[in-house]
């Protein structure tokens, strides 16, 4: 039984041994982050917000201490810039045709009767091809 005990107990001191050095090794290491950078945005718009909030607050008991109605409205706008991109280059567009031309050899040929076309059938077009394909089927939305 002493034996037992003995075990126990060095099994505990050596649990408690490598919990001190891991906690030794987190206050050596540190903080990495800057703590002037962290939190940075939220701590702006909580300085922003909580005055808008307060100010808020203040003018809706006022009006109804007046007994006017204060009514807050809210709207929001988003605006995306367009993103105009290059044409790619003639060895770009003859990659990417490639590219898909061997890809049809890739794909599996299932047999007729499962109804699966077969890759082989596929056509690559062109990026004109797709654009007269587009053009002639949306004809009366895109004027040429």
């Amino acid at each position: 039984m002493e034996q037992y005990k003995n075990e126990k107990q060095v099994a505990k001191d050596r649990r408690t041994e490598q919990y001190n050095n891991k906690i030794n090794r987190r206050e050596k290491l540190g903080n990495r982050q800057d703590p002037e950078k962290k939190n940075h945005k939220k701590n702006e718009f909580r300085q922003w917000f909580d005055g808008m909030a307060s100010k808020q607050a203040y003018l809706d008991r006022e009006a109804r201490r007046q007994g006017k109605q204060w009514k807050i409205n809210v709207a929001a706008m988003v605006e995306r810039l367009p993103i105009v991109t290059p044409d790619k280059h003639d060895w770009e567009l003859d990659y990417f045709y490639l590219k898909a031309e061997l890809q049809r050899y890739d794909d599996i040929a299932f047999p007729k009767e499962l109804g699966i076309p077969d890759p082989m059938d596929f056509k690559v077009l062109k990026q004109e091809e797709l654009m007269g394909t587009y053009q002639n089927i949306h004809g009366s939305i895109i004027s040429s």
